[in-house]
């Protein structure tokens, strides 16, 4: 009875095997397709006239998200006009080195050498806001925690990336670029002063901006549709600025050029501040992770690889989620372009005059803009989570990550009686991600559940 056995087990085998060999060919055919449909790839160099607007672009899109974070951390620090406007400076300036390291790296293993525009996390925000206000740390001691979190996390995320990436799965990866697109969309609809005269107007125009972008996206050609968003935010703002909805008086009151000061509020050492960021950390890693997969499968339609997501930490851990809709929507994934960006970012930081000119876009327009690009996320998010077979052990994984997520960023404030970091860390996209990921861990796995873990040796076979 044994040979017979062992004959049923080399079926089951090479059955597995099979299915594994046509479900990679499945996804090479899929790269294949996706990677025709890119305007420019990874690796392309479009000339300086073409790349400065689309790099334009990636600023226009993540810089009035660099403005509010440093506007809410102004705002909890209670500092000065003057203050806030030097904070905004550096936050600008830090987001233009990072996306520099991202695009082109340091080394072999600093930087993510993809198309990735870096900035702040809105996680940060709560805990370094409650540090700086009490008096055994105040704003030195928060920046201080900010400092050695980021240290810790260039050191160990490498190291948890390379223990758990086995368990980042097509579902859980997805998931969390779901939950992304789903959470920072929803943002867009509080862009809206619902008691304003001019809500009406406001709503007007966002609407007018995304069907700009979706007609350029659609029907136009070369570089008009690859700079859709550009141009359908450029549309908006001087329909507003005509009327009347901008003040440009605040142009005149900012300075030609400053320098930037990273530490002007100095710098020190709390370990009770220490330890609350770097377990907001755990959040922002896997926030990370989400858009880092999203950026890669609109490139390449796969999953980022472990070294992939480790360099990318090493270079700055938070990515942009509005960098990751632009490539998924204009299909321009040149690493180049968003490195140009970054130096634009430097540019603004010390030309203040140019940043307050940008800073000035109304919330409407970026509300219809947002909503674009973060549809265009949630639909990565669809796609990476189609890679995987919908078994009943990853459906389960997905309904409950996705409920306690997206559930508990919009009821966030029925959970007050929580401490801040425990909600920053089990809601919105680093609940999503910690919950699928746990439940992917411990979940057993049944026989149609492990197809996918064969492995393969060699390449995969060419058509016949």
């Amino acid at each position: 009875m044994a040979p017979i056995r062992q004959v049923k087990v080399l079926n089951i085998k090479n059955k597995r095997r099979t299915s594994y060999i046509r479900q990679k060919w499945r996804e090479y055919q899929k790269q294949e397709l996706v990677m025709r449909m890119m305007s420019y790839g990874i690796e392309d160099k479009p000339r300086l006239a073409v790349a400065f607007p689309l790099a334009f672009q990636h600023v226009l899109s993540a810089f009035t998200g660099q403005i509010a974070v440093g506007m809410l951390l102004a705002m909890g620090f209670g500092l000065s006009v003057k203050e806030t406007a030097l904070l905004i400076q550096c936050a600008l300036f830090i987001t233009g080195i990072a996306t520099i390291i991202q695009s082109f790296g340091i080394g072999k293993h600093i930087g993510a050498r993809l198309p990735i525009v870096s900035g702040g996390s809105f996680t940060l925000i709560t805990p370094m806001v409650v540090a700086a206000n009490n008096p055994n740390i105040g704003i030195g001691g928060a920046f201080g925690a900010a400092l050695v979190g980021s240290g810790v996390l260039f050191i160990l995320g490498p190291i948890a990336i390379r223990y758990l990436h086995k368990y980042f799965s097509p579902t859980v990866t997805g998931a969390v670029v779901l939950t992304v697109g789903i959470c920072i969309g929803a943002t867009a609809f509080g862009n809206f002063n619902v008691e304003s005269e001019t809500a009406m107007t406001e709503l007007a125009i966002a609407v007018m901006v995304v069907v700009v972008i979706v007609l350029l996206n659609f029907f136009g050609k070369g570089l008009i549709k690859q700079c859709c968003i550009l141009i359908g935010m450029v549309i908006g703002y001087v329909v507003a600025a005509a009327l009347g909805m901008v003040d440009f008086s605040s142009i005149g009151e900012a300075s030609w050029f400053s320098m930037v000061k990273p530490f002007a509020w100095g710098v020190n050492f709390n370990v009770g501040a220490i330890l609350t960021i770097c377990a907001v950390h755990i959040g922002t890693l896997m926030e990370m992770v989400g858009d880092t997969t999203g950026l890669v499968t609109a490139v390449s339609n796969r999953l980022p690889t472990s070294e992939e997501l480790s360099r990318t930490i090493r270079g700055g851990v938070i990515t942009g989620s509005a960098n990751v809709g632009i490539v998924a929507m204009t299909g321009v994934g040149s690493r180049f372009v968003t490195g140009l960006g970054g130096i634009i970012f430097l540019a603004f930081a010390v030309f203040p005059k140019l940043a307050q000119l940008l800073a000035l876009i109304p919330n409407c327009v970026m509300a219809g803009a947002v909503l674009v690009m973060c549809g265009q996320i949630s639909a990565s998010g669809l796609r990476v989570i189609s890679m995987g077979d919908f078994t009943e052990r990853n459906t389960t994984i997905l309904a409950i990550a996705l409920a306690i997520g997206i559930g508990g960023n919009f009821g966030v404030a029925n959970l007050a009686f929580l401490p801040s970091t425990v909600t920053t860390i089990f809601t919105g996209i680093p609940g999503t991600a910690l919950v699928a990921l746990v439940l992917n861990m411990i979940l057993p796995k049944a026989a149609e559940d492990e197809v996918t873990d064969v492995k393969l040796e060699g390449e995969i076979p060419a058509v016949q």
